[in-house]
């Protein structure tokens, strides 16, 4: 029996804000003691972070807000990408881990077992799960143009009595406003001004009544004579106008995340290794070419600067009454391994834990987590600018033997293709519907009440090929044999070829008055 569940704030060993995210491995300790006990599946990292767009820091250290022009945002499920590999011990044990590929497989575990209803929800407004580039663009963007039906409020620019006797004009050069009988000081960053039909985004708050020494972008090519056609759109979205610095709810890839019971009182750690290319990892941006050099290198027309100000672990508390004795969990963790795809149609051969239980196959750029243009929660390749279709979706085949279990027990093929301007004649193609549901029925989404990802997102994300295996207790196989056919040139696009295998740990805990004594890991 549980009750009066509590969250207690863990923060870090050291210092993790700006410069000191990437020094070192990040503990989080925590203990508790009888009769509290802790919800692993209720447990999560809240992370604080901050994208600047283009334009040196000010003396203050703070960079600007990005703008739409520079196609910068929050990688997809981007709090993984900051991370290498993280461990979990308990009774100086490790319990459950992930040694590699984080950003990977945290991407992943949300799309096979979270619903749709939950990815469209709180995934989304809390987690920054969002497949759409262009949505994130504009969450982070200081002069997104509000959509008129959007959360928004129009306001005179009279003066205090509301009359409609004011004007506004803007001056080319600074994109400075100047108003008469207005009250523009009620502009703030990030709301839009619209002057003779045409909208522009406050950057400078005014604070003088007429708003002379308030700013708007884009400057006009010429200068705009007082006009009493004008009008403010107040931002009133929820998520405020800064949308660049974000609060991001995020749970590690490992199993003991997924245990929903009731932990004993004991003393416990969390080891977060993050990457050294974080800020090329946890941003997507479009600009630019695919290299990365200078990307951090915030200059008046390009560059970025990814900053992590804050790391907490909120533990999950209750008070309970655990039984005495010996307890069993059984943990499904992930091991992701790669290998580079050096031919068309090409043989893999894996080794995976003898206690698999499902594989998953998806194909992804060599660049990923070192180019922001890929980011590792990205399953996707550049596009071969000689081709007439984009090789992100090519998976022409593929079949998958392990454990003398072969599946799709028929190598059917499938294509995806687009038309591109100028290729009259062609027809677009799209034949991976297929290899979408079986993904999904393997996973058992296909038939949740919740939903699953949509074909738009699993598009968008990049697909993935998902198989489960059930056999025999006593079958220890661990080799696995892969035949894939590309519909790319793997000289001409790098790509590498991912297998998750998804296997159970068994963990032994001992507790004692409602202490943990000894934890135990066995062979399953």
């Amino acid at each position: 029996m549980t009750s009066e569940l509590q969250y207690r704030e863990i923060s870090c060993q050291k210092s993790v804000d700006g410069a000191n995210f990437q020094q070192g491995v990040q503990d989080f300790n925590f203990s508790t003691g009888a009769p509290t006990g802790w919800i692993p599946s209720r447990s999560y990292f809240r992370i604080e972070m901050t994208l600047d767009g283009a334009g040196a820091p000010n003396a203050a250290g703070l960079g600007k807000q990005p703008t739409v022009r520079q196609q910068l945002a929050f990688a997809d499920s981007a709090c993984g990408n900051l991370y290498d590999n993280v461990y979990f011990k308990g009774a100086g044990q490790d319990i459950s881990s992930a040694v590699n590929y984080v950003g990977q497989s945290a991407a992943l575990k949300n799309r096979l077992q979270r619903t749709g209803a939950w990815l469209q929800s709180v995934g989304k407004s809390a987690y920054m799960l969002e497949s759409d580039f262009q949505k994130r663009v504009n969450q982070v963007s200081l002069d997104t143009y509000l959509d008129p039906d959007g959360e928004c409020e129009r306001l005179f620019v009279g003066d205090a009595a509301h009359q409609l006797t004011g004007t506004v004009a803007i001056t080319a050069a600074t994109g400075a406003i100047v108003g008469l009988n207005t009250e523009l000081k009620q502009l703030d960053i990030g709301d839009t001004l619209v002057l003779k039909g045409v909208p522009y985004t406050c950057t400078v708050k005014p604070t003088a009544a007429d708003g002379t020494d308030g700013r708007v972008l884009p400057k006009p090519s010429a200068d705009i004579g007082a006009d009493a056609n004008a009008y403010i759109i107040k931002n009133k979205r929820r998520d405020g106008g800064q949308r660049n610095k974000v609060f991001v709810l995020w749970q590690p890839p490992i199993g003991i995340f997924d245990h929903d019971g009731v932990l004993g009182a004991g003393d416990w750690r969390i080891s977060l290794n993050p990457s050294s290319n974080y800020k090329q990892s946890a941003v997507e941006t479009r600009q630019g070419t695919d290299t990365v050099a200078a990307t951090q290198a915030q200059t008046a027309d390009a560059g970025y600067n990814l900053t992590i100000n804050s790391v907490k672990f909120y533990c999950a508390t209750v008070k309970a009454s655990i039984p005495q004795g010996i307890s069993t969990l059984y943990l499904m963790e992930s091991m992701v391994q790669s290998k580079p795809i050096s031919g068309r149609d090409q043989q893999f051969e894996f080794t995976v834990p003898s206690s698999t239980r499902a594989l998953t196959i998806f194909l992804q750029s060599n660049k990923a987590g070192s180019n922001p243009r890929f980011p590792p929660s990205m399953f996707k390749l550049p596009v071969d600018a000689t081709a007439l279709v984009e090789s992100d979706l090519l998976m022409e085949s593929l079949q998958i033997t392990y454990a003398n279990t072969t599946k799709p027990s028929t190598r059917w093929s499938s294509s995806y293709s687009e038309v591109k301007d100028g290729d009259a004649g062609n027809a677009s193609v799209n034949e991976l519907q297929q290899r979408y549901n079986d993904s999904l029925q393997e996973s058992g989404l296909l038939m949740s009440s919740g939903g699953s990802e949509t074909f738009k997102d699993y598009l968008a994300r990049g697909p993935y090929y998902h198989y489960s295996f059930t056999r025999d207790s006593e079958d220890k196989s661990t080799q696995v044999q892969i035949s894939a056919k590309v519909g790319f040139d793997p000289a001409a696009v790098p790509a590498n070829l991912f297998i998750v295998a998804w296997y159970s740990r068994g963990i032994e805990i001992s507790t004692t008055n409602g202490q943990i004594q000894e934890v135990r890991g066995l062979s399953v």
